[in-house]
């Protein structure tokens, strides 16, 4: 293991042994419209579910949901 990989804060040290990578694009989308779907998902279900969580708000399932913006949301993420 490289020193680069390797971390120390006092006598902790923090190791990537589980590293996870992630993707970042840039997606072409309105976020004005998805950002008010979200509200209008979360006024009409307010308990939504508690899974991961604790003291948030997450939607039950939207996969059918049928609005424009999210519909182009899911063609471009399961790309």
């Amino acid at each position: 293991m490289t020193k680069e990989e390797m971390t120390q804060h006092g006598s902790t040290r923090f190791i990537p042994l589980f590293v996870s990578p992630l993707m970042q694009v840039q997606l072409d989308l309105d976020l004005e419209k998805l950002t008010e779907l979200v509200f209008q998902i979360q006024n009409k279900d307010k308990k939504g579910v508690q899974e991961s969580n604790i003291g948030g708000w997450q939607s039950t399932d939207i996969y059918e949901e049928k609005h424009k913006e999210f519909i182009r949301l899911k063609r471009l993420s399961y790309r």
